[in-house]
């Protein structure tokens, strides 16, 4: 699990190197399986999104 709790924001390359990374290791389905994010603000969203969509 991951918590963004009090976290409005985060930047892309953040997101790239923690998101990103996770995806190509466990695959997105596998990601998907085993990491859970929590408290995720719009604005975390919206960057973790853009990120996955790159993926």
């Amino acid at each position: 699990m991951i918590d963004f709790k009090g976290i409005d924001t985060i930047s892309f390359s953040f997101a790239d190197e923690l998101i990103r990374k996770l995806i190509g290791k466990y695959g997105l389905i596998g990601f998907m399986q085993r990491i859970r994010l929590e408290n995720i603000s719009k604005g975390c969203a919206i960057v973790i999104n853009a990120v996955t969509k790159q993926q």
